[in-house]
């Protein structure tokens, strides 16, 4: 399981920057003016999540990230952004949703 955990934060990591890299390729014009604003999406999904978007805020294109309260990962998130008090942050509104044949939900309540 751990390994499969592993697997995809490298998976999503890479998806991530991928995205912002065709982004940055197609944001910069000639001139070097901005043609595009780039938002880091998903933040507190997952540990590498968390630190593509603020890698990309610091060093890439990024301008901003929107955080899912509802995730696992939520309080990491929230720690990583006081570190860095310049970014500006946007609320991604996320339902949990119903729980499936399985008794999963992609994203459960936050623990206490």
């Amino acid at each position: 399981m751990e390994t499969k955990n592993k697997q995809m934060d490298q998976i999503q990591k890479i998806t991530v920057l991928s995205v912002f890299l065709m982004a940055a390729i197609v944001a910069v014009s000639q001139t070097g003016k901005t043609r595009l604003l780039v938002r880091s999406d998903d933040m507190a999904s997952s540990h590498a999540a968390n630190k593509a978007c603020i890698d990309v805020v610091k060093n890439g294109i990024s301008r901003s990230v929107e955080i899912m309260v509802p995730c696992a990962w939520f309080f990491e998130a929230v720690q990583m952004l006081k570190q860095n008090p310049g970014i500006d942050i946007g609320v991604h509104l996320t339902s949990p949703l119903p729980a499936t044949a399985t008794g999963s939900r992609r994203f459960s309540p936050v623990p206490k």
